[in-house]
């Protein structure tokens, strides 16, 4: 019989990886609690003997705190639902709410709840439960006048919330500054002094060491009266200004008690994620679990913590199970996933964990609402694995509970987005809006489909694209963006990033955080915005056109909506028009350098040189200095013949971001004026590695159509340059690469390409190679 192995599940104890840290919790304490909670119910029973307590009230106050204590969907549900007849009670209830709206995707119940405490008296705004329910209302947007002060008087930290008496990672708080080497001789001449003067101090070092620890000792006896949801209250606060690590501090003061509820460590694991410290962050989420075994999130926050956690936690999954004894060489063979026991093992993307296959366990015997949380942490792995079966499983969890949570509609809806599902991303959006048409999370991910379904759908296939954790191991990445860690999200510790290729994500969700009022107008704009660009890229310039106005008529001062007006205009052939919509746009700025650095680009298409040299200095001129900003001037300083600024502008800029895409085509398009093609197709290839031929540039997008037909990607090269044609029907360097594409399945169709690159002109190499490319041609008529 084969011996039994030890499971890498059993959690190990939080002691194993932080020194001095308490037992997530002992008998000792337990008992003392159940002492606590039996001299309670007597005093109560007594209350109720003489009439003075209704029983009601005392079974509301036990589950509050029983749900607190544990913190998991399950027992903070049950509980929200209770009456809150006393100050004590008030406040747990609205603590109960905020955890549930930024644990377990709670939603406007929830949150009317929590904005109801707002109008409570100050004995039930200043307990502690309520100092932190009002911490995280104010992440969520309430209002937090006078908090820093009282969560301050209730023995949370000083009121700026910047007095941590720790030192931060990596410093040395006893560090004096210089530390000179000696010069060998004088030091050891010197020794025999040193050490006598050692021996006077050791003296005084111990008296100064016992008056540390005697303060030391103080200050732990002081944070024991301190009941844990002030620390977390200042920890929440901290976190929001950006404070890591006097959150941290705090944060450890809370979780590091024996009595601390299961929340706290949840909290606590969140920030050390937030600080990069992934095997910190386990640990805290095991104390949450020996404390609250049933607690989705603290279980999703160790599954997340072990993606980041070094190949020791990534390794493939359950390995060392008790009942399996299948050879190790026998496991996932060629990186394909393998069934067992339920859970994929698979060496491809991101490897299983054994938290994840924990995780994957555990799941069915969870509350639904933990169940969900899990599950859609599993979701997010299996796709960046590749895995659609196993995301397509764990989905299922997620939108069982959906209907009920907008939050987690709109999660869902994110990962199908993430996946290139617009059909299922719009599917979820829609169900959900019909109970919450305000919801500000539901706006957004309806924004960002709509964003995405401008796309041509080739755009939207996700294969070949590249997934897996990120190499600077703070993002899981899918294929059409990235789940960021981040601390302070509300729900899982993730942020959401659209791929700026397929959704202009980065205004969007600047629109989102800049709050609700008019929220679904102000994403309206953006989303003209990007259907403008779009139909720009595709060569419509008339549905631009319509977008462009209709943006307009809604934010006539927007400077984005401006600057495609004037993009607009420009194709248009309505030149007065284009300068007048960059001026309007430049002076609706308020100092953005993005603006006058696009409006210099659109001055470079419209071949208006003057006009971009007026941009390009305004924007040197405000000290603002950028890769692109400088490969703008090096092409500006070449095409006015001033080729040694050029070369040093380019070499800055490359200086500062080699592989930037304007650096690239700034390159470009100075080897194109200078008539070295061999030059102009290498760095082509260049940007086809960063770009995919997405660039709204007709002349960087007609050469990485080249480049795909150069890589064997015929049919895609005349695609894209099909559409560059559309847009420009001008541009002889398009006429030349269809030309080089068509020459194998339409030779006479590539014929009539260069002739027409040689009837345009203007360009000595691009027309001689044109011409010789054409008279290789058999049967190719002549030119007229």
């Amino acid at each position: 019989m084969a011996k039994k192995k030890k499971s890498k599940d059993d959690p190990k104890p939080a002691a194993d990886k932080l020194k001095g840290m308490p037992e997530p919790a002992s008998d000792r304490p337990r008992v003392l609690a159940l002492l606590a909670i039996a001299g309670a119910l007597g005093i109560a029973a007594g209350a109720l003997v003489v009439g003075r307590l209704p029983i009601s009230a005392l079974l509301s106050s036990a589950k509050l705190e029983r749900a607190l204590d544990l913190g998991d969907g399950a027992a903070l549900a049950e509980a929200a639902a209770r009456d809150r007849d006393d100050p004590d009670e008030l406040a747990r209830g609205a603590l109960v709410d905020a955890l549930l709206l930024v644990d377990f995707g709670g939603g406007a119940v929830e949150r009317e709840r929590l904005a109801g405490l707002a109008k409570a008296n100050a004995d039930a705004k200043t307990q502690p439960e309520a100092l932190l329910a009002r911490a995280i209302g104010s992440r969520l947007g309430a209002d937090a006048d006078g908090l820093d002060a009282e969560i301050a008087a209730a023995g949370g930290g000083t009121e700026e919330g910047t007095g941590s008496e720790h030192p931060k990672k990596g410093e040395h708080p006893n560090d004096g500054g210089d530390h000179p080497k000696g010069d060998g001789k004088k030091d050891d001449d010197n020794k025999d002094d040193d050490n006598k003067d050692d021996k006077k101090n050791d003296t005084k070092d111990d008296d100064k060491k016992d008056d540390d620890k005697k303060d030391d000792d103080n200050k732990d006896d002081e944070a024991a009266t301190v009941h844990p949801a002030v620390f977390m209250a200042r920890a929440t606060r901290e976190l929001q200004r950006g404070h890591l690590d006097e959150a941290w501090t705090a944060a450890q003061r809370a979780a590091l008690r024996p009595d601390a509820p299961a929340y706290t460590s949840s909290a606590a694991a969140r920030i050390a994620l937030a600080r990069r410290e992934p095997g910190t962050a386990s640990v805290f989420a095991e104390r949450a679990l020996a404390r609250s075994p049933g607690n989705g999130m603290a279980l999703a926050l160790l599954v997340t913590a072990s993606v980041f956690d070094g190949p020791s936690n990534t390794s493939a999954a359950a390995r060392d199970d008790d009942d399996d004894d299948t050879p190790k060489n026998e496991r996932a063979k060629g990186g394909r996933p393998e069934e067992h026991d339920g859970a994929a093992v698979t060496t491809r993307g991101v490897p299983v964990s054994a938290a994840e296959t924990r995780a994957a366990r555990a799941a069915a015997d969870l509350s639904p609402r933990d169940a969900a949380v899990v599950a859609w942490t599993l979701e997010a792995l299996a796709l960046a694995r590749g895995d659609g079966a196993q995301a397509q499983a764990h989905g299922k969890r997620v939108l069982a509970e959906a209907p009920k949570s907008s939050t987690l509609a709109a999660r869902q809806a994110e990962l199908a987005l993430l996946g290139g599902d617009l059909a299922a991303a719009e599917e979820h959006v829609t169900a959900a809006l019909k109970g919450a048409a305000a919801d500000p999370e539901l706006l957004l991910a309806r924004a960002r489909v709509r964003a995405m379904r401008q796309l041509p759908p080739d755009a939207l296939k996700p294969d070949g694209r590249a997934t897996g954790a990120a190499a600077d191991s703070d993002a899981l990445v899918l294929p059409f963006g990235r789940l960021v860690l981040d601390a302070t999200a509300p729900g899982l510790p993730w942020r959401v990033e659209l791929d700026p290729m397929v959704a202009p994500d980065v205004w969007l969700r600047a629109e989102y955080a800049a709050g609700a009022k008019d929220l679904e107008g102000r994403l309206g704009v953006i989303e003209n915005v990007w259907k403008a660009e779009h139909a720009l890229l595709r060569g419509d310039v008339a549905a631009a056109a319509e977008a462009a106005t209709s943006a307009r008529a809604k934010a006539p001062q927007n400077p984005d909506v401006l600057l495609v007006d004037a993009r607009t205009r420009l194709l248009k052939g309505d030149r007065e028009g284009m300068r007048a919509a960059l001026k309007d746009a430049v002076a609706a700025s308020n100092g953005d350098p993005r603006v006058p650095l696009t409006a210099t680009r659109i001055g470079y298409d419209a071949e208006d040189l003057a006009l971009t040299r007026t941009y390009l200095d305004s924007l040197e001129r405000t000290g603002f200095k950028s890769p692109a900003a400088l490969a703008l001037g090096a092409v500006l300083a070449a095409r006015e013949g001033n080729a040694r600024a050029a070369q040093a502008a380019i070499k800055e800029a490359e200086t500062l971001s080699p592989d930037d895409l304007d650096v690239l085509r700034g390159r470009l398009v100075l080897a194109r004026l200078a008539g070295n093609l061999a030059e102009v197709r290498k760095q082509a290839d260049r940007a086809l590695a960063v770009d995919d031929a997405r660039s709204p540039d007709p002349l960087l997008r007609a050469w990485e159509g080249e480049a795909l037909f150069r890589k064997g990607e015929g049919e895609r090269a005349q695609a894209v340059l099909a559409g560059v044609l559309a847009a420009r029907p001008g541009l002889i360097d398009a006429h030349l690469a269809m030309g080089i594409a068509l020459a194998g399945p339409k030779p006479l169709d590539a014929a009539a390409s260069f002739a027409q690159a040689i009837q345009i002109g203007g360009d000595a190499a691009i027309v001689a190679e044109a011409t010789k490319r054409r008279a290789a041609i058999a049967g190719a008529p002549p030119l007229k």
